[in-house]
């Protein structure tokens, strides 16, 4: 007798051991789940519909299983007739999203993975049924929409775009219809008046779609699974979304447009600072007509002041933006500022500065030798008539047009060349400059003749 109970014993713990274990087994008879291996671990290479399910422990292993664990309660048939009451009442409410990953090269199993584990733009959707067979899909802006654009737009009050899409209901086969060739179909699983399963694809939800037969990527995605909610607030779902796509971009655009484009050109890229001087620059431009110059009170400050270049914007035929930048890394010297001032005397004469830019690697051996640049020497004339001011020097001739001045507060915008910079090719450029009172030393102490400069420069 002791002997059959030892033995029954052992039974039931060779028994034990061999039952399946693990919180997937809870979904074991669910429809499409197959059984893992792994010691009979149902953590391990269990799936569902041929793909792996996320492993447990991981991100998104929970809501799938939750998902799954709905579709074994549904028992009865679906009430259809509750179904779209619901759809034309609420807003269908994507709360999780699961995605089935077949890789094209077969170098991965088939796998689902968590939307919510994506990242680079919206992955989870609302809907906005409505009787008449239509319904709307609102998109917020990604993360790519930043900037003083999309704050423009935003503080107009809209928050994003819509989309207007038509749907129907398949109530013989429980299949939700969400695009005009009915290509996004998904059908209903389970629903509890609360929420919903589909499986399929629900718009604009698919994230490897096969465009034309030509599939862009190396994965497609089978069908997607969804749990799906019924959330209130219906009548105020477009507020902030009414615009089209493309209403949307327009208003982009025309502040794009108006407010960082100088004659069809970007304003320079890579630092805000300088978008906002050069609109500073250009709105300068609009304040005044060339008549409307005082061309006798610019010449005659131009005579008692110093001008000089505080921004500087250029450009090349080839480019679609202008560039910001106050100093230049030449071969013969390094690092040079590209902005400058003069001197003009009534002759018909000017002196012109040109500094070492602060970093450059011998600023240092050049202030110990009371050195800060060089000087270039030139003749100036002005036509009032075409508001231009010409600059020599030796054989080299410069003009640029004066767009802008104004003589209370010693503003000035020119356009094209002035021989008061670093020469650079440039094919285009907005100097803006402004007057000064000339410094009570001398204009030119610290400065040494080109020639003078080049022979410390080879001294250092």
């Amino acid at each position: 007798m002791r002997r059959f109970l030892l033995v029954m014993v052992l039974g039931l713990v060779v028994a034990a051991c061999s039952t399946p274990y693990g919180e997937f087994v809870d979904i074991s008879k669910v429809p499409g789940v197959k059984p893992g291996g792994g010691d009979n671990n149902y953590n391990e290479q269990t799936t569902y519909k041929g793909a792996l399910l996320p492993e447990y422990g991981i991100y998104g292993a929970d809501g799938m299983l939750e998902t799954l664990k709905l579709i074994e309660k549904q028992t009865e048939e679906i009430d259809d007739a509750h179904f779209v009451e619901l759809l034309e009442a609420k807003i269908f409410n994507c709360e999780r999203r699961f995605m089935y990953i077949k890789d094209l090269d077969g170098e991965e199993p088939d796998q689902w993975s968590d939307a919510t584990d994506w990242c680079g733009g919206q992955m989870l959707y609302d809907l906005a049924m409505y009787d008449d067979g239509t319904f709307a899909q609102c998109y917020h802006p990604s993360c790519a929409f930043v900037g003083e654009e999309y704050s423009y737009v935003h503080d107009l009050g809209h928050e994003g775009w819509s989309y207007r899409g038509v749907w129907r209901y398949d109530a013989e086969n429980d299949m939700l219809y969400t695009s005009e060739d009915e290509a996004y179909v998904a059908k209903v699983l389970y629903f509890d008046g609360e929420c919903a399963v589909l499986e399929g694809y629900v718009y604009p939800m698919w994230l490897y779609e096969d465009r034309d037969g030509q599939n862009l990527y190396s994965r497609e995605t089978p069908m997607e699974l969804y749990y799906f909610t019924f959330m209130d607030g219906k009548e105020n779902y477009l507020d902030g979304y009414e615009l089209t796509y493309e209403e949307f971009m327009a208003i982009i655009d025309e502040y794009h447009k108006k407010y960082m484009m100088f004659e069809g050109k970007e304003f320079p890229q890579g630092w805000a600072g300088a978008v906002q001087k050069m609109r500073e620059c250009v709105s300068l431009l609009q304040l005044q007509q060339p008549d409307d110059i005082d061309d006798q009170a610019f010449v005659d400050m131009l005579s008692v002041k110093e001008l000089s270049c505080e921004d500087r914007f250029l450009t090349y035929d080839e480019l679609e933006y202008w560039v910001y930048g106050m100093y230049r890394d030449t071969e013969e010297f390094g690092e040079i500022a590209v902005g400058g001032d003069m001197i003009a005397s009534q002759n018909g004469e000017y002196y012109a500065k040109i500094s070492v830019w602060k970093d450059n690697e011998q600023y240092e051996s050049l202030v110990a030798a009371g050195c800060y640049g060089w000087y270039n020497k030139g003749l100036w004339s002005y036509d009032p008539d075409r508001n231009t001011l010409t600059m020599t020097q030796g054989d080299r001739s410069y003009e640029a047009v004066l767009l802008y001045f104004d003589k209370e507060s010693g503003e000035v915008v020119l356009r094209g060349e002035v021989g008061f910079v670093l020469d650079s090719d440039y094919d285009d450029a907005l100097f803006r400059c402004k007057f000064h009172d000339k410094a009570p030393f001398g204009y030119l102490e610290g400065y040494l003749s080109y020639d003078e400069f080049v022979q410390l420069w080879s001294s250092l």
